[in-house]
């Protein structure tokens, strides 16, 4: 019987050869601390992806490709925004992301993603064989997230998040990443969101009276605080720095005196003081204005001097 012979053609690519030797950095993006219940505008600062190659040959070109992908706190499908999670929740989500324009337009990503692909990175070795480069990375936080709560807010990459390869300027970067092994360069992106909360008030006028009669009034005190964030709102003695918040004094500039209250009903049965946790108003912030009545109420003094009555309070909120 005839023998048989079978020919295996075997094709083997190899990437160009490199001489120098090139480790990478990238620096942690840190926003601080940042008030999101007032940033309706984007903040923006910039990071650096530091490159340093040695012991190559003289005017030797070195390609570097930087693989960036969703980070810890995911991405969106579409590649913007990227998200940072609260440290405390993992639930909360904060829109941010990473460029490699400086106007913010192109998203760093994979050099798999559709394009735009990240920049093409290209060294030229100095007359030691060395070189170092900065490439900045630019970093937006988008504005208007003021339902989020407060807390630290974090992304991590590593791992296969964050990766770089380079080689000979003969190979492109979808080639070396398929055939070498990357280095991976871990960083993270960060801010912290402070509990917050403002508070406005408006005058309560009780109007022209009759002291022979009981008289009643009322205002809005309006507070804003971090979603989720508990809260207490008091008010004090006024300027007699009364205990009782039933018998709070308005006075004349000849200190002639009229008592009178505040209230958190409209029934006039529950004071409004300044001790937490018993005649304090307690809410809860949504990271919206909220508005909270004030129930005044003036009770018949027949024998009150007539003339302009007087009384500042000082309105706080503990959180």
């Amino acid at each position: 019987m005839p023998s048989k012979i079978v020919f295996i053609a075997l094709f083997v690519f190899a990437l160009n050869a490199l001489s120098a030797d090139c480790s990478f950095s990238i620096r942690n993006f840190n926003w601080g601390n940042i008030d999101l219940l007032f940033s309706t505008n984007a903040s923006d600062i910039q990071g650096i992806f530091d490159v340093n190659c040695r012991n190559g040959e003289p005017d030797e070109q070195v390609r570097v490709c930087l693989n960036l992908s969703t980070g810890s706190g995911g991405m969106d499908a579409s590649g913007d925004p990227r998200y940072m999670l609260n440290q405390s929740s993992q639930l909360a989500q904060l829109r941010y992301n990473l460029f490699s324009d400086v106007s913010r337009l192109n998203p760093w990503k994979l050099w798999t993603s559709p394009p735009p692909v990240p920049p093409d990175i290209v060294l030229t070795l100095d007359e030691n064989g060395q070189s170092t480069r900065e490439i900045p990375i630019y970093a937006r936080l988008y504005g208007n997230q003021s339902s989020l709560p407060p807390g630290y807010y974090l992304s991590t990459f590593s791992g296969n998040q964050s990766q770089v390869v380079y080689g000979d300027t003969s190979n492109n970067c979808l080639v070396m990443f398929s055939q070498l092994t990357p280095t991976v360069v871990p960083f993270n992106v960060q801010m912290n969101y402070p509990p917050t909360c403002t508070v406005t008030t408006q005058p309560l006028n009780f109007g022209t009276i009759d002291f022979r009669f009981p008289t009643m009034g009322t205002t809005q005190i309006e507070v804003q605080c971090s979603n989720t964030m508990t809260y207490q709102i008091s008010l004090n003695g006024g300027e007699s720095g009364a205990w009782n918040p039933e018998r709070r004094e308005l006075k004349t500039p000849d200190m002639h005196v009229l008592y009178y209250g505040l209230y958190q009903d409209s029934a006039h049965m529950r004071p409004w003081g300044n001790i937490v946790n018993q005649d304090t108003v307690q809410g809860t912030g949504t990271g919206l204005r909220q508005s909270y009545t004030v129930y005044g109420f003036i009770p018949a003094q027949p024998d009150s001097w007539v003339g302009q009555y007087r009384d500042r309070v000082r309105v706080l909120v503990y959180y």
